[in-house]
């Protein structure tokens, strides 16, 4: 049935009642479209409710249609915006969601057309989404993700992505919620839907490296499926994260637009049958598990797009006439038994020897068909630009390379010019191998014609082909003659100036073009050799990215060499907002030679448009040959360019050549005469440096010999004066102790420790002196003790001579020369201290002391005075006597002590110390 809608959508929704009518034989029960013809106005999206019984479909213009077919009943919703998808809500059953242009998505009852929500978030119109858990929503542009909560309509998760990073394809894995995102290099990856840790990696060498069109899920989760424009389906086994098999699909079967999974009953979500639409525009149902194609729905016009119910009743196809039609899917699932259904093969099984060999020849045939111009040329207007995987092959088609490997190998062993010796440092690229790739095929180009070791620019024309066709030589050398002898005809006519007869060809063009943009250049005094003659000489690889450069390309080598010349006036033409505010030479340049903000799309159709619409006076194909290939076992010739200029560079080359080779020889033997100086000057000035060394080795020995000498001198004369210090030492030692009396002999040890003894007893003596004079200072102080007058006289006087005999004792121990000749062990500061812990406990002991007869210990005080007053009599006298044996000694060793400072370090501490020793003594 035909279901006509207005040509305007009402702004009020008014539903409408249709009729069904009896299926037609090819299973279509419903053609949506308008009532009034409007080639403007065409259906681009549609999808089902999740009960399999209403449709809704959308327009370029933003309308949007509900058809009901269980009560057959149609409406329209109010026009929001336009619309970029359409989708029913799995939280709200009566809900659906739209997005617009802005990334705005709209939440919209369409039984009553109310707008009840709206998700703001997105800087990108909306490309996909799916649903997890009823309630969560995951919206998808081309640079991020957002994960929605449908009850509050508000964000719970962003997905941002690094600014070089494109998503294919985001959403939800069915069951078990995780997400899944393919990107622009056709990576896969999981995350877990809680954690956002990455579970799973699939790499595009699992597929084959196909580029990824579709990524589809089966209803259980269970089962994945990869697909992209070659008719190649990767299925993969979700529970078991591996590739369970590569599906090719049978020949007739070009290419690959979408697939879908359509549902069966009671199959428990593992869905077994696929919707597969083609690049021609048929639909085609697939079994997975018999490996069959089913059936085949081919329609009057060709189908866009394709949407199957949830329920597996119904499928709607969008045709490229802008019209839905709705087709029931039971006759398609389930094929007739009369029928011979095909099996599809599966790649990667295994292939014996003999029947690879036999069939190497009809796979070429095979490919050679399948490559057909024409074909070539539907695949380009279908898909914009060729497949990467097959870029080279096709290439390789359109050009129509003989791979003349003989010719090819006899060009390299008859290389010999060098050509562009200073390539590496023109052009210091990272990738050395594409560098020496560069090289050997300017070598070839130049060796093939000489002519070209002249054209400076001619390193830059040829690098993005030497990229592309890296690891293929010979074909790499043939496609760049090939282009150079079609698409760069009359380009070196006038060498080494710019192609005056091609610009001339270009500003024609854009004469009949844009003259207004014209007429700005030639005001400014912009010539053609600055707005097309770089775009040219550089291959357009200055001003377009390495993917926007090989998409011009393919269209560059699918059309006729006047493309070239109309794709640099499409260029001037889309940049004329531009170019218009540019005022000088040198910015015209600079934007001539550097990437500019681009539409591959739009430059591309502009380009087909200026090669469709121009004038057949104005037209360069009629200056232009048409296309010819290099014949097979040969290599033609190039002569289009100014003989002169060659023979004079040869000639000019030949005397360098002849000049290289004469400095060469000089040089050579310059290095040897320089290499025999070198070699004698260093032979005598190792026998100078040896003669040295014997002599100052020499010299050495002899100072050794004089200071050895002279240190067993010294120590002779050490020895003979320590003997006679020893026998000074002891002939003093015997005259002190005859001298001294009986009884205090005992003072003076034989071994020399007689002055450390005196020092301790003077210590003594005088802690006991201070001892007493503190106790009587206490007495004298003291006011409450009833002491008589003469006893305190007595006390005073007592008190007077002991601090005498301190300071006597004191005067004759603290004396610094003293100390310093008798060698004493304590210093006066030790002394001092001493003094001050005596007093210190004198005055502890006074303390405990306080309460004893007062009486009984001035009798005891005045007899321990009279004692001490008798022992420092004698110590006194002993010092006295002492005194007069060091003067004698010290005069007899003053002689000495002048040799002794003299002596050196190790002999003079020695020395010293029997001084010292003597002294003590």
């Amino acid at each position: 049935m035909n279901l006509s809608v207005p040509l305007q959508a009402n702004s009020e929704v008014k539903k409408k009642l249709f009729k069904l009518k009896p299926l037609r034989r090819d299973g279509l029960m419903l053609n949506i479209h308008y009532s009034k013809s409007n080639a403007k106005i065409r259906f681009f999206h549609c999808c089902f409710h999740e009960n399999g019984n209403i449709l809704a479909s959308a327009d370029n213009d933003g309308d949007i249609y509900i058809v009901d077919f269980f009560f057959c009943k149609f409406w329209s919703l109010p026009k929001l915006a336009s619309c970029t998808f359409i989708q029913f809500s799995s939280f709200n059953q009566s809900d659906i969601l739209t997005g617009n242009q802005n990334g705005d998505i709209y939440v919209i009852d369409f039984d009553s057309g109310q707008v009840s929500g709206k998700l703001e978030g997105h800087k990108l119109p909306v490309s996909s989404i799916s649903f997890a858990q009823k309630i969560y929503c995951l919206t998808a542009s081309q640079y991020e993700a957002i994960i929605w909560d449908l009850q509050t309509n508000t964000k719970l998760q962003v997905l941002s992505l690094d600014k070089n990073c494109i998503l294919k394809y985001v959403g939800f894995i069915p069951i078990s919620n995780n997400i899944l995102a393919c990107f622009k290099d056709d990576l896969i990856q999981i995350w877990n839907h809680d954690k956002f840790e990455s579970i799973k990696q699939f790499f595009p060498i699992t597929w084959n490296n196909f580029s990824v069109k579709t990524v589809i899920f089966s209803r259980n989760g269970q089962v994945m499926i990869v697909a992209g424009y070659l008719p190649t389906l990767a299925i993969f086994l979700l529970d078991k994260w591996k590739l369970a098999k590569l599906v090719t699909l049978p020949e007739y079967v070009h290419t690959i637009k979408s697939v879908q999974f359509i549902a069966q009953p009671f199959d428990g979500g593992c869905n077994k049958i696929l919707a597969i639409l083609s690049g021609q525009g048929i639909v085609y149902f697939y079994d997975i598990e018999q490996n069959i194609i089913l059936s085949e729905l081919t329609p009057n016009c060709q189908i866009k797009k394709i949407e199957c119910s949830p329920n597996g009743t119904y499928i709607a196809c969008v045709t490229c006439g802008g019209e839905v039609e709705l087709y029931n899917l039971n006759q398609y699932v389930m094929p007739p038994a009369d029928v011979k259904v095909e099996k599809a093969k599966k790649v990667g099984g295994k292939i014996k020897l003999k029947e690879c060999k036999e069939k190497v020849e009809a796979v070429k045939n095979e490919i050679n068909d399948m490559l057909d111009t024409e074909k070539l040329k539907a695949i380009l207007k279908e898909f914009g630009e060729y497949p990467e995987v097959h870029r080279l092959k096709i290439w390789e088609k359109l050009l129509k390379l003989p791979n003349n490997v003989q010719q090819y190998n006899s060009v390299i062993n008859h290389t010999t010019i060098v050509a562009f010796k200073d390539l590496y440092a023109r052009y210091p690229l990272e990738n050395q191998t594409s560098i020496k790739c560069l090289k050997k095929l300017l070598n070839n180009i130049v060796t093939w014609c000489p002519f070209f070791a002249n054209v400076e620019y001619l390193p830059v024309f040829a690098f993005p082909f030497a990229k592309v066709f890296q690891n293929k030589p010979v074909a790499c050398f043939e496609a760049l003659c090939t282009i150079i002898l079609n698409w760069s005809q009359h380009w070196f006519e006038y060498y080494p100036l710019a192609p005056v007869n091609i610009l001339a060809m270009i500003e024609n063009v854009f004469m009949e073009h844009d003259p207004e943009l014209l007429h700005h250049f030639s005001c400014q005094n912009i010539t053609s050799n600055l707005y097309a003659w770089p775009l040219l000489e550089t291959a357009f690889s200055e001003v377009l990215t390495a993917r926007e450069w090989l998409q011009f390309w393919d269209h560059v080598l699918t059309s006729e060499p006047s493309f070239l010349l109309c794709a640099v006036v499409s260029y001037n033409i889309l940049h004329r907002d531009i170019l218009l505010s540019l005022k000088t030479t040198s910015n015209v340049e600079f934007f001539f030679h550097n990437q500019n903000p681009n539409s591959t799309r739009k430059f591309l159709q502009k380009t087909y448009h200026i090669l469709n619409h121009t004038s057949e006076k104005m037209h360069p194909r009629q200056y232009l040959e048409k296309f010819n290939s290099i014949e097979i076992g040969n290599y033609p010739l190039f002569v289009e360019y100014p003989k002169t200029t060659v023979d004079v560079e040869m000639e000019q080359m030949k005397r360098v050549n002849n000049q290289l080779v004469n400095m060469e020889t000089y040089e050579a033997n310059l290095m040897q005469q320089v290499k025999k100086k070198w070699e004698a000057c260093e032979c005598e000035k190792m026998i100078e440096e040896k003669k040295r060394k014997e002599e100052m080795k020499q010299i050495c020995l002899d100072k050794l010999k004089s200071e050895v000498e002279k240190v067993k001198t010294k120590r002779d004369e050490l020895h003979y004066l320590k003997k006679m210090l020893g026998d000074a030492e002891q002939k003093i030692f015997s005259e002190t102790r005859k001298t001294l009396p009986r009884g205090d002999q005992k003072l003076l040890p034989p071994c020399g420790q007689c002055w450390t003894n005196l020092q301790d007893d003077y210590i003594k003596r005088y802690a006991k002196l201070l001892k007493y004079k503190f106790r009587i200072q206490e007495f004298v102080d003291l006011d409450d003790i009833s002491i008589s007058s003469t006893d305190m006289q007595q006390l005073k006087k007592y008190k007077r001579k002991l601090d005498h005999e301190i300071d006597k004792v004191k005067q004759s121990l603290m004396s610094p020369d003293k100390v310093k000749q008798l060698n004493l062990a304590t210093n006066i500061v030790a002394v001092d201290n001493l003094i001050k812990n005596v007093e210190k406990q004198l005055e502890l002991d006074s303390d405990s002391s306080r309460k004893a007869n007062v009486d009984s210990r001035l009798q005891l005080l005045q007899k321990e005075t009279k004692d001490l007053e008798e022992g420092v009599s004698k110590l006194l006298n002993t010092l006295r006597k002492s005194k007069r044996f060091r003067k004698s000694s010290r005069e007899s060793r003053k002689e000495s002590r002048l040799s002794d400072h003299k002596e050196d370090k190790s002999s003079s501490d020695g020395y010293q110390k029997t001084v010292r020793f003597s002294e003590t003594s």
